[in-house]
């Protein structure tokens, strides 16, 4: 079996290693079969905000757009939900994230930190609806909310010395 094509980060002392390293922006991915939710974190300022929902259409399309994406805003790192079962397995939407973010390396190479989500969308659901009061609020920024709650939580399990 082939090593992945890209580089991961394999901890939360990996990513704060890596910070060190090559300070700068991250982008957080909520990876779905329909939808990627987009949010950026400067990884001195550690605190993600939403950025975008990109609605996929054919894979060469979404990458090009996360790349020009990861060049613009001058990105070091991703930080990548992995959908995991509630019992902490993974299932086939893991392997469909995992497959995405291997695709994606073989067009342009940046470190890959996958993030446990479980929950995430349940958790940004409940941030959007007492903003939004209807579902069209709700679904229209649940995906890039979702990324955000993925890339904050990456944020928040640095260690204490990198988080300062």
């Amino acid at each position: 079996m082939t090593p992945p094509a890209f580089s991961l980060l394999e901890d939360a002392t990996a990513l704060a290693a890596h910070l060190v390293a090559r300070p700068g922006a991250l982008l957080g991915l909520d990876i779905g079969k329909k939808r990627i939710g987009i949010a950026i974190a400067q990884s001195t300022l550690r605190l993600a905000t939403p950025l975008a929902t990109l609605h996929r259409t054919r894979f060469t399309r979404d990458a090009d757009f996360l790349i020009a994406l990861i060049k613009e805003r001058q990105i070091n790192a991703l930080i990548c939900g992995l959908p995991l079962h509630v019992d902490g397995t993974e299932g086939s939407m893991c392997q469909h994230v995992r497959q995405f973010i291997r695709n994606l390396q073989k067009q342009h190479s940046i470190p890959v930190y996958f993030q446990d989500e479980r929950f995430t969308s349940q958790i940004a659901e409940e941030k959007l609806s007492a903003l939004h009061p209807t579902a069209a609020g709700i679904s229209k920024s649940v995906d890039k909310v979702a990324a955000m709650e993925i890339l904050q939580t990456a944020l928040d399990q640095l260690p204490a010395a990198q988080n300062s």
